[in-house]
């Protein structure tokens, strides 16, 4: 080293790179884990515990979360984009009224044939209340994204 201590940035980054070939390590010991890995750098031409630690270091993304079929009634749909450099496992959304209550929380789906989560609503709002709809996007080494759209 050149004797300069550190920024806060700079410990900060070289930390997620320890925990990224951490995560690498873990998929190495893991042949379930890894075999999951398998294809996808085998399809990039690279190996496994490369691909581990870049999936490890970008977390996933939630590009659009689409209201437009709901209307604050129960059993109406919610959906989702949500994108990962790898693999989107699991999108939970929260939904709080203005007042801070909660109106309900749960895991969305995935439609595998449109390539999107899906929220069914289970509980109604108030006419005219408005509802803040928060989406939670989860990849396979655990990062989480949220996005927040407000319905009024």
């Amino acid at each position: 080293t050149s004797g300069v201590p550190s920024s806060p940035a700079q410990s900060a980054q070289r930390e997620r790179f320890k925990l990224a070939a951490a995560y690498g390590r873990t998929v190495m010991a893991d042949p379930a884990l890894k075999a999951v890995y398998a294809p996808r750098a085998k399809s990039k031409g690279t190996n496994v515990y490369a691909l581990c630690v870049a999936d490890y270091l970008v977390a996933p993304e939630v590009l659009d979360i689409d209201l437009s079929n709901y209307n604050g009634n129960a059993g109406e749909t919610i959906r989702i984009l949500a994108i990962d450099d790898f693999e989107v496992t699991e999108v939970n959304v929260a939904m709080t009224l203005a007042n801070g209550q909660m109106l309900e929380s749960g895991p969305a789906s995935l439609d595998p044939a449109r390539a999107r989560w899906v929220y069914t609503t289970t509980a109604a709002a108030q006419v005219g209340q408005s509802v803040s709809i928060e989406v939670t996007a989860i990849d396979r080494p655990g990062n989480k994204t949220r996005r927040t759209e407000l319905f009024a």
